[in-house]
């Protein structure tokens, strides 16, 4: 159980995490304040009950106590397992990770880089919400995260999913006044001249910005690491 606004972290990304790690953990947020929509979207996604600070909360915490199963006579004797929770680092900002399905390789390792310098990262397979529509998913995503690291290659700049991120992006960016929200990252040569969308724009939009070069950088090899730096100065608050 932990406060819906907790000083360090993100409490939802905190009890998300926590919901990953141990699927069958009992969770819930006790608070004072009100959840905003997307805030009771989520903790319903991970099945977390709000507990509200009111006149009976008393009562509430008691039902919720009341609630759980005992602990089976069989792993009484056992040490209970401890879990270390990855902790949100407000030192830099969030990241939606668009990209191709066949470059999903590359982008779980710049999502576990990442992850392991404490950044919020939206990545599909992770951070994705079971039944709800694709094109929702996207566009609160791109829509809740700060910057958009695009991963540019034949496979990935040719679908259509991708192709509609890099829009939303850039409809964001001129609705915020022209901030570069988008950061895109090349894994072949495909992007500086051959890319040929219908929307001509997009790619001119693209190739504007300055390119992160990861068409060396084998995940875990020195170049990767040194392309990641990168990255990571590009998103420090």
């Amino acid at each position: 159980m932990c406060d819906l606004r907790l000083a360090s972290t993100d409490s939802i990304d905190f009890l998300e995490q926590a919901r990953r790690l141990q699927r069958g953990l009992r969770i819930a947020v006790l608070t004072a304040f009100s959840p905003s929509v997307e805030q009771r979207r989520r903790l319903k996604a991970i099945d977390a009950p709000v507990i509200l600070k009111a006149a009976d909360l008393g009562q509430r915490l008691t039902d919720f106590v009341s609630d759980a199963e005992p602990e089976p006579e069989s792993t009484k004797d056992y040490d209970r397992i401890s879990v270390r929770l990855e902790v949100t680092s407000p030192a830099y900002r969030s990241v939606f990770l668009s990209y191709g399905g066949p470059d999903e390789s590359v982008a779980r390792a710049v999502y576990d880089a990442l992850l392991e310098k404490g950044l919020k990262v939206f990545f599909f397979p992770e951070s994705a919400v079971p039944g709800q529509r694709l094109h929702r998913t996207m566009s609160e995503g791109i829509g809740a995260y700060d910057r958009v690291v695009l991963l540019c290659s034949r496979d990935s700049l040719g679908r259509p999913g991708v192709l509609n991120e890099i829009e939303q992006v850039l409809t964001k960016e001129a609705f915020e006044g022209g901030t570069e929200l988008l950061i895109p990252v090349t894994l072949d040569d495909f992007v500086f001249g051959e890319w040929e969308p219908m929307r001509s724009d997009l790619a001119r939009q693209v190739r504007s910005r300055v390119i992160a070069d990861f068409r060396n950088a084998t995940p875990r090899s020195g170049a990767f690491v040194a392309a990641i730096n990168r990255i990571l100065n590009a998103l420090a608050r």
